[in-house]
């Protein structure tokens, strides 16, 4: 069994590592290799067997998408590349530009494995947008027990679920992926959010590529 088999998050995480580095590749010979697929028109075979004159195989807003956008990746890669062991790579690379709290991975995933997600069949169906309702409920008590009321150490479930509604509550891939949505929501194209520094660098993508914000 490989290390990949016993540990699934290293899987993930790897195929996330390597679908970056491609796009990468993909975005130096786009900008190097003029003769490339990126640097002249292509025909598009059309259902007929002909060809569609003037329509590139990747759009222009595909393109785009494929310029890192983050100052920082460039040397987010090798660090991937060559990352720091204390054993194996004490030389290698730390990213600091990527906020993983590792340190506290084996305790949270001890807490998860006691719960079976998949038990309830309303896993297997559509559901809200906002995430499952279970998981809602219990961060919207969380939230509320040690947040807003830390000194309640009997509020019942019920009562603290009166004070922070799951229906306020929304699940998102990231913090990138709902930073998207709030601007996708509530800004139009070409308005600006004021941002104090030293900020999260990937404001930039997160709220510019889809909105186009300033």
């Amino acid at each position: 069994m490989s290390e990949c088999d016993e540990n699934p998050s290293s899987l993930a995480f790897t195929a996330a590592a390597f679908s970056a580095i491609a796009l990468l590749r993909i975005a130096q010979a786009k900008r190097t290799n003029q003769g490339s697929l990126f640097g002249r028109r292509k025909l598009r075979q059309s259902d007929s067997g002909g060809t569609a004159p003037g329509q590139d195989l990747i759009s222009a807003r595909g393109t785009a998408l494929l310029t890192p956008s983050l100052p920082y990746i460039n040397d987010y890669f090798k660090c991937l590349e060559d990352q720091y062991d204390p054993y194996s790579n004490p030389r290698g690379h730390i990213p600091l530009c990527i906020s993983e709290n590792k340190l506290a991975i084996d305790t949270l995933a001890s807490r998860l494995m006691q719960v079976n997600p998949f038990s309830d069949s309303i896993v297997y169906s559509y559901n809200n947008f906002l995430g499952l309702p279970s998981p809602r409920e219990a961060l919207a008590y969380f939230l509320t027990k040690h947040f807003l009321f830390p000194e309640e150490k009997d509020m019942s479930y019920r009562e603290a679920l009166k004070w922070i509604s799951p229906d306020c509550v929304a699940f998102g891939s990231g913090a990138g992926s709902l930073l998207n949505h709030l601007a996708m929501s509530l800004a139009e194209k070409g308005e600006a959010v004021l941002i104090p520094a030293p900020f999260y660098a990937g404001f930039d993508s997160d709220m510019k590529v889809r909105v186009v914000m300033s």
